[in-house]
């Protein structure tokens, strides 16, 4: 798995958490830790989201986990070395680990090769 899953799926899940629902389990492939920071997520956010920035942040899962103040989470991102959007700087799970560290919110960051 790619860590691009954790950042759809935690902002999926603030997003609900906000709305006063919980999700509890979601995968993802296709999204990103930090995109406001991402060459790709600023090009995909100015054209869904428009030029304004300030709207970016609500779905971005690096800057929506230092609102977070809901129940402890448990989250794993299982990164490969490999990985092409990894390697390109597009995912920044090292970005989400370091937010997560700052606000006491539980994160394990696995960044490996891959084992076939």
């Amino acid at each position: 798995m790619r860590a691009g899953w954790l950042a759809g799926w935690l902002a999926g899940w603030l997003a609900g958490w906000r709305a006063g629902g919980i999700s509890l389990l979601s995968d993802c492939y296709d999204d990103f830790s930090n995109p406001i920071k991402a060459p790709w997520g600023i090009k995909a956010f100015t054209g869904y989201l428009g030029g304004d920035q300030s709207k970016w942040q609500e779905y971005d899962a690096t800057k929506l986990v230092k609102k977070y103040t809901g129940p402890a989470l448990n989250m794993l991102v299982d990164q490969e070395k490999a990985d092409n959007f990894y390697v390109e700087g597009q995912l920044l799970p090292d970005n989400l680990s370091a937010e997560c560290a700052s606000n006491n919110v539980p994160i394990n960051l696995r960044i490996h090769e891959i084992t076939l």
